[in-house]
């Protein structure tokens, strides 16, 4: 089985959807920030973890000493951090993958990933050849909680995947005009 690529408009769309920590009127360029879910992120969502803990707002206050070390003026080496962890999400999802996909449906999976894990719920549905689009209505409607509620862009992030691995990136396009099209259409 040939190896799969994630594609620079998935990369894209991840940036997008992720949203940068770079702050302009702070002491340092690159900042952690609190995401909806509780988590402390930086660069490109990429997850603060101290000692192996992941850091969140119920054991981590905005000024803990922890979150220093997350903070930095090396715009440059912040990029890096996010694409040596896009990285190791693309060989993650590679390796769970026991069939061919195809490119965007790669592309779906490891956006979905990086966000949220790993779901062997789809991995099964996908490696026992399940209904493409049953697994689609399957994502669409599963990991939208975030600190104990559903999330409006936690319900538009996984409808813009799950009709990614379902229709491609003609239908999606790119995220900003699908956003825009899921808020006027699917009532998030």
């Amino acid at each position: 089985m040939k190896k799969h690529v994630f594609s620079a408009k998935a990369l894209e769309a991840l940036k997008e959807f992720e949203g940068n920590h770079y702050v302009s009127n702070s002491e340092f360029a690159c900042v952690p920030s609190l995401c909806p879910s509780g988590v402390w992120t930086y660069s490109y969502g990429v997850t603060c973890v101290h000692n192996g803990v992941r850091l969140t707002s119920e054991n981590c206050t905005p000024d803990d000493i922890r979150l220093r070390q997350f903070m930095s003026n090396d715009v440059v080496g912040c990029h890096d951090v996010f694409y040596k962890k896009v990285e190791e999400f693309v060989l993650a999802v590679d390796c769970r993958l026991n069939i061919e996909v195809l490119p965007h449906q790669f592309d779906a999976l490891v956006l979905h990933a990086y966000n949220c894990g790993f779901s062997s719920t789809i991995y099964e549905m996908i490696n026992e050849s399940k209904c493409v689009r049953d697994i689609a209505y399957w994502w669409g409607n599963h990991y939208v909680i975030g600190g104990g509620k559903v999330l409006k862009g936690l319900k538009i992030r996984r409808c813009f995947e799950s009709d990614l691995f379902l229709y491609g990136w003609e239908f999606v396009n790119d995220v900003k005009s699908y956003q825009n099209y899921v808020i006027r259409s699917k009532n998030v």
